[in-house]
């Protein structure tokens, strides 16, 4: 079962790597996303764990990284949990650096 996992996990890797991302590069050469294509990304994204949904609504978070938010409760084998996700769109937080949204904190290597 374990391998199954890895196998899914390399094939959304390769999924990662072959889309099509335009944009500018960071200093370490990671491929930025273009502040158009971050503004173009729904408000709002369904989340569904366990068939049950929650919505995530898009959210600029403190630091300048772009992505969505939510939290709720969902049932999982008659117990009640609680669910809290942040999905993160990658290179965000650096275009926001680049951009002079926030400004680079000392020893801030991430």
């Amino acid at each position: 079962m374990a391998k199954a996992k890895v196998v899914a996990k390399s094939t959304a890797a390769k999924k990662v790597k072959e889309a099509k991302v335009e944009g500018k590069t960071d200093k370490k050469g990671k491929m930025l996303p273009t502040r158009s294509a971050l503004d173009k990304m729904k408000m709002a994204i369904p989340i569904t764990i366990d068939g049950q949904a929650l919505i995530g609504s898009k959210k600029q978070f403190k630091k300048g990284s772009v992505g969505y938010n939510t939290s709720g409760k969902i049932i999982i084998d008659g117990v009640v949990c609680q669910v809290s996700c942040n999905i993160v769109a990658v290179g965000s937080k650096e275009l926001a650096k680049n951009e002079g949204f926030v400004e680079e904190e000392e020893g801030d290597d991430e």
